[in-house]
Formats: C-alpha cells, sequence, structure tokens
C-alpha cells in the first residue's frame, strides 16, 4: 500500500469511528430524555417501558430476520440502528443504578 492509500484508510476509520460513538451517545441521550420526560408522571411509565421494550425487540427480530453477512447497502442502516439501541439501553441501565442507590 502506498502513502497516500494508508492516509485515506486512517480518515475513513476515524470518520467511521466518530460516527459511531455519536450515534450511541445519541441513544444514550434519548434514554436520559425518555425516563426524565415521559415518567414524571406515574400513568406513563408502564406504557412507555411497554413501546419501548417493544421497539428492541421489534428491531432484534428484523436484525436477525435479514442476516447481512456482507457489507450491502441495508448493512449500515442495521449497523447505526443498533448501536443507538445500545445506548438507550445502556443508559436505561444507568438509570436504574442512578435510582437504586
Amino acid at each position: 500500500m502506498t502513502n497516500t492509500q494508508t492516509r485515506v484508510i486512517k480518515q475513513i476509520n476515524k470518520t467511521i469511528l466518530a460516527t459511531c460513538s455519536f450515534i450511541f451517545l445519541f441513544g444514550f441521550f434519548l434514554s436520559s430524555a425518555t425516563s426524565t420526560i415521559l415518567i414524571q408522571t406515574n400513568e406513563w411509565s408502564i406504557l412507555t417501558a411497554a413501546i419501548l421494550i417493544s421497539i428492541v425487540e421489534l428491531f432484534n427480530y428484523l436484525k436477525h430476520k435479514f442476516q447481512f453477512n456482507d457489507r450491502k447497502s441495508g448493512y449500515n442502516c442495521f449497523f447505526f440502528i443498533n448501536l443507538a439501541k445500545l445506548g438507550l439501553l445502556y443508559g436505561l441501565f444507568i438509570d436504574a443504578f442512578k435510582l437504586g442507590s
């Protein structure tokens, strides 16, 4: 590989890492916003939890139904949505620890 090709690959990897980090943190922000705003009234807490679990399980079903072993066009969409889902679940997990302490 030439020096130019190496620099281009490093730049692409930095861009992908920045995008993945942003999407993960966006999912974390969504969890904080969801747990702060929608669950302020006790009537919405069960409905909000049911909707979030349904969305996560629906995405898991679609992800496993359409296995992307090669890098097709739909792979990136599922990859980024999965990162947002992981950020959402991680944020809710952290909020549960905050409430438990």
